[in-house]
């Protein structure tokens, strides 16, 4: 091989570390855990928020790939009787036994009426980061301000008796401090932002697959 080709390669393999890198550094996120399949939803039912006799906090549990979190979907629909503007926060808890813990480790609050009426449409909500241990056990948990609402919001579940997300757990409470589970799980996604380490994996494997490509 020549100099000029040397140079050549050197100067596409450059290119692209400090495209994978840089994407890292403006904060390129990832899809960590999900559970998405919209075939499997059920049109019967959602974990509701509303009055006392309903749950007051809705959830899922979930097991990272990642060390942290920055965003989570979620599949809401808000009744058209739910006219009040309340505050909906989505909090992350540390959840050993699939159990909420503690205080929350990042949140984010919006307003009931950002979330529409006209049907189930997925929210992306981002959050400020934090970090999470990878393995370890943690929940999404939605709570909606106020004792008795005129209406109700609705998480998307899993069709009863179908739960394909087996790391995690569907989980309600009522006024009570008890947690329950239930036959199917939330509709939801978690994002994270890639490890250093993982993007030096993915570098070295883009390089390789060049170079051999180039020879």
């Amino acid at each position: 091989m020549g100099r000029s080709g040397f140079a050549s390669r050197f100067s596409v393999v450059s290119a692209v570390v400090i495209a994978l890198f840089a994407g890292v550094a403006y904060g390129d996120v990832i899809v960590d855990q999900a559970c998405d399949d919209l075939s499997l939803r059920t049109t019967s039912r959602g974990a509701y928020f509303k009055s006392a006799e309903d749950f007051r906090n809705v959830g899922q549990t979930f097991t990272p790939d990642a060390n942290n979190i920055v965003g989570v979907d979620l599949y809401l629909f808000r009744s058209a009787t739910f006219n009040v503007v309340r505050d909906v926060t989505i909090a992350i808890y540390a959840a050993p036994g699939h159990t909420p813990n503690g205080s929350p480790l990042t949140s984010v609050t919006i307003q009931s009426d950002q979330i529409s009426t006209a049907g189930y449409d997925w929210y992306h909500l981002d959050l400020p980061e934090a970090p999470l241990t990878a393995g370890g056990i943690y929940a999404i948990v939605i709570s909606v301000e106020g004792s008795s609402h005129n209406g109700a919001i609705s998480l998307g579940m899993t069709n009863k008796d179908n739960a394909p997300y087996a790391p995690g757990r569907n989980i309600e409470r009522k006024d009570g401090p008890d947690w329950t589970t239930t036959w199917s799980d939330a509709m939801f996604r978690t994002y994270a932002v890639p490890e250093p380490s993982t993007m030096c994996l993915l570098t070295a494997g883009v390089i390789g697959t060049m170079l051999r490509r180039r020879r």
